[in-house]
């Protein structure tokens, strides 16, 4: 029988509080957010510099969406051809 590793509810918490806050924060003109822990010394960037950075940020979590999008329809594409393939065959 396969091994199963339970969740840690933390983390899902965790996850949802980071990006819940820079929803929130986000707006304040700062990155990164107010009361925002970070793993590393990081510089602050405020002004229009931080909105820059917050659209670039939405533009590339754009990009990954939809690549994941046409990941999933080619991959979804490819398997749909093979079957036809066999049954055919």
């Amino acid at each position: 029988m396969a091994e199963i590793q339970k969740a840690d509810p933390r983390a899902l918490r965790n996850a949802l509080v980071i990006v819940g806050g820079g929803v929130l924060f986000g707006g304040a003109g700062r990155y990164p957010p107010p009361g925002l822990r970070v793993v590393r010394d990081t510089p602050v960037v405020v002004g229009e510099a931080a909105g820059r950075r917050g659209r670039l940020l939405q533009v590339f979590a754009v990009v990954m969406g939809l690549a994941g999008l046409l990941l999933a329809f080619f991959l979804w594409r490819f398997v749909s051809l093979l079957e036809s393939r066999l049954t055919s065959a």
